[in-house]
C-alpha cells in the first residue's frame, strides 16, 4: 500500500508514451526511423527526466509508506 498516483504522473507518462510512440517502429502511429528520429541530445534529456521522475516516485512511496503505516499502527489505549 505505497502507491500514490497523481495526475501528473499520469499526464508525464502519457506525454512520454506518446512521443515514443511516434518512432518507434510496431507502434500504430510510428514514423520510419529516418523520419522524426530525435537527436542524441534530446534522448539524453529524455532519459534524464526519466530518471528524474523515477526518483521522485521512490522518494513519494517512501513517504506514503511512512504515512500508511502511522494510519495502520494499532492506537495505543489511554488508560491500561
Amino acid at each position: 500500500m505505497q502507491v500514490e498516483i497523481l495526475d501528473d504522473d499520469c499526464r508525464r507518462v502519457d506525454e512520454g508514451m506518446s512521443k515514443s510512440s511516434e518512432w518507434m517502429t510496431g507502434h500504430d502511429k510510428s514514423r520510419a526511423l529516418s523520419v522524426n528520429r530525435p537527436d542524441p541530445g534530446e534522448l539524453r534529456q529524455d532519459i534524464q527526466s526519466l530518471r528524474a521522475f523515477i526518483k521522485e516516485v521512490d522518494a513519494r512511496m517512501k513517504s506514503v509508506k511512512q504515512r500508511r503505516k502511522a494510519v495502520l499502527e494499532p492506537l495505543e489505549p489511554e488508560f491500561g
